[in-house]
């Protein structure tokens, strides 16, 4: 179990402030990643969420852990966008998504400014999904630029050229990574 504890082990320490601060909010106690008593992470059932052809349940990753596969909500059936997102995407030609999910940023000022850079530098329109980063909570931008709070990945996709998000990539050279699993998709994916 050791591949396991070590994966198991860095996303935790990514995550586990989230997840207690969610679990007072429910009246419930914090949990420990180590702990001898039953209300630690180490004895909850775990399951992740990509699929089990990327990258199979290794042999050593024991019983209360499982590969599940990935977790579509199809949101995008009955979503009605905000009058001006969809004005926005009618204004031009797809737009590039870019988003960072629940991933916490350390100077989302930066990273927007680098984003705004980019699309700038290549011409492209975008769309900046704020995400619990905070990305473009502080600037103004560009009218090429829209800065969405929330919309299903389902419906907002096929009217994007293309997609970088923590979960998501789509388009040559590019897999998802993030600061906490990016050497572990790097190796999965990169060999």
């Amino acid at each position: 179990q050791l591949s396991y504890l070590i994966v198991d082990l860095i996303i935790w320490w990514g995550t586990r402030g989230f997840i207690n601060d969610f679990r007072k909010k429910l009246n419930l106690p914090p949990i420990a990643y180590f702990s001898t008593y039953h209300g630690s992470i180490s004895h909850l059932p775990t399951g992740y969420m990509w699929s089990p052809h990327l990258m199979p349940k290794p042999n050593d990753w024991g019983s209360l852990v499982d590969v599940v596969g990935y977790c579509f909500l199809n949101l995008g059936t009955k979503y009605q966008p905000p009058l001006e997102l969809s004005q926005w995407l009618q204004q031009g030609s797809k737009p590039i998504y870019l988003g960072f999910g629940s991933m916490p940023l350390d100077d989302e000022k930066k990273v927007t400014a680098i984003i705004l850079d980019a699309l700038r530098e290549t011409g492209q329109r975008g769309i900046i999904s704020r995400g619990w980063g905070d990305l473009g909570s502080f600037s103004e931008v560009p009218a090429d630029v829209f800065i969405l709070e929330d919309c299903p990945h389902d419906w907002l996709f096929p009217r994007c050229a293309s997609w970088w998000s923590r979960y998501h990539s789509c388009g040559p050279d590019s897999w998802v990574s993030n600061h906490r699993s990016a050497f572990f998709w790097r190796s999965v994916l990169l060999g």
